[in-house]
């Protein structure tokens, strides 16, 4: 038993220079693929577009994409010499730069972004849907779906120690409290974002207390957190006084 186990090392095969290769050659890739990926992720965050009028390493009309993996292999020698070496080769060439890895990886991340909304609404016990279609410059129609969902109400009304941290918060100025939406009465979403805008920082206390307290789940005290730092942005802030 223990001398199969030896023979399967890399270092006691007799194939151990195909394998370094081999390894090397994944680590490499590997390596690009983090760069590429991370250049995606930003600029899909900003809502930057990709693509300019042409796709040629050292234009000037490269587009954000080619543009951003330019200014960032002037200080990452690595990214540099890869591109030196593969830019620019043309179909048939592996590089990992082209616009068709670069669209894979945008539906690869867009799955993941789906598949984690998919999961918060199934885990919010309110939530709406609004379908909005209107034609772009090309007379082709855009559908919409906007989900919202009552995370903060969701989050505190599922624990009845959770609902009572936000209780003695909002206890103390006397301040209402949080309230879920209603799908058909407008009143009862003026009154959720009442309670929300009146007691903004002291519902923002309650989930700071949850995320610090030791005693919580791990998941619940990263839900805490998650909508804390929600609340903290400014247009979260402008949207509530809005």
């Amino acid at each position: 038993m223990i001398q199969p186990l030896q023979r399967s090392d890399a270092g006691c095969r007799v194939d151990v220079e195909l394998v370094n290769q081999a390894n090397a050659e994944r680590d490499y890739w590997r390596a690009v693929l983090q760069r590429i990926v991370e250049t995606i992720r930003y600029l899909s965050e900003r809502g930057l577009p990709f693509r300019g009028s042409n796709e040629i390493f050292g234009s000037p009309r490269n587009g954000n994409y080619l543009g951003t993996l330019e200014l960032l292999a002037i200080f990452d020698p690595f990214l540099a010499q890869h591109i030196k070496r593969n830019a620019n080769k043309g179909r048939g060439h592996t590089s990992y730069l082209s616009k068709i890895i670069c669209d894979e990886f945008i539906y690869l991340l867009a799955n993941r972004v789906r598949e984690y909304i998919v999961t918060e609404m199934k885990s919010a016990k309110y939530y709406s849907v609004s379908v909005d279609s209107t034609p772009d410059i090309s007379h082709v129609d855009q559908l919409t779906c906007i989900l919202r969902s009552n995370g903060l109400y969701s989050f505190f009304s599922a624990s009845p120690h959770r609902w009572k941290v936000l209780m003695d918060q909002l206890s103390i100025e006397g301040l209402p409290t949080v309230k879920r939406m209603s799908d058909t009465r407008w009143s009862a979403r003026a009154d959720a974002t009442k309670a929300l805008v009146k007691g903004y920082d002291e519902i923002n206390d309650a989930l700071v207390e949850i995320a610090d307290d030791e005693e919580e789940k791990a998941e619940t005290r990263e839900e805490a957190r998650g909508l804390a730092i929600k609340m903290n942005q400014l247009e979260t802030g402008i949207l509530a006084a809005l």
